[in-house]
């Protein structure tokens, strides 16, 4: 009888053994916000790890491709021209654990501007989606708000005029007074994806079927945009932008 005993006790520490070892592990995986690298052609992704012990690997995809893999730390820097949606895979032992998603696709939008002296507004801003909108030049508010406008400098020619878009400060004509933002554009011929810096050029000659770059500053940090000619630059143009909304982050995809 005691030799029967002995043999329960020790099957039922074993099977306490046992579940402990197969205890479910629980956690949640976040990624953070996304980030640019020093130079801004460079995605910089960084996760917190709410759960117990520590992540054995962490896999990280963009768009469901896997571009990468990471065994210890919790951040990785991806070298990407493209953009869209990443997320992540976290395991610890044989479980998994899936992340909340973060995107860098750019946020579009389409407008026609007139020149100066045209009916129509010449005038660009940013809405709070960062989508580009048209603003008269006369609104009382105009001055503050405008980031870009159209205009030939010559008012009312017709006669073989130079288009440009340009900052409303430094401008290409120097024709607008009061007005206090300064942004900048340069025609980006080689964009591969990822736009290139613009620099100190505060205003760009448009012509039909070209790509510009353009950088200007919102609540204090800049914002990188890719802005697209169609077939006709005249006195009216349409503009096609591409805004990346991730804070010094020159990626916006083909």
């Amino acid at each position: 009888m005691r030799k029967l005993t002995l043999i329960l006790t020790a099957l039922a520490i074993g099977l306490y053994a046992c579940r402990k070892g197969d205890e479910e592990i629980t956690g949640e995986l976040v990624l953070n916000e996304l980030q640019a690298n020093s130079t801004g052609d460079a995605v910089v992704l960084s996760w917190t790890w709410n759960g117990e012990g520590q992540l054995d690997s962490v896999i990280i995809y963009l768009d469901n491709s896997k571009v990468g893999k990471v065994t210890s730390g919790n951040s990785y820097t991806h070298t990407t021209t493209q953009t869209g949606t990443y997320k992540l895979i976290g395991y610890v032992k044989d479980k998994s654990f899936e992340s909340n998603t973060r995107s860098t696709t750019p946020v579009s939008s389409s407008v026609t501007v007139y020149e100066r002296s045209a009916p129509g507004n010449s005038g660009l801003v940013i809405g709070s989606d960062y989508k580009f909108e048209t603003k008269s030049l006369n609104d009382a508010d105009a001055p503050q708000k405008v980031y870009y406008y159209y205009t030939d400098c010559v008012p009312g020619s017709s006669s073989g005029p130079i288009y440009y878009l340009s900052s409303p400060v430094n401008g290409a004509c120097n024709e607008l007074s009061g007005f206090t933002i300064t942004s900048y554009i340069k025609e980006d011929p080689s964009f591969n994806g990822v736009v290139t810096d613009p620099g100190n050029s505060t205003y760009e000659v448009l012509n039909s079927n070209r790509k510009y770059a353009l950088k200007f500053t919102i609540g204090g940090k800049t914002y990188y945009a890719l802005a697209t000619t169609g077939t006709s630059v005249g006195s009216s143009v349409t503009l096609n932008f591409k805004v990346q909304k991730i804070p010094n982050l020159r990626i916006i995809g083909q």
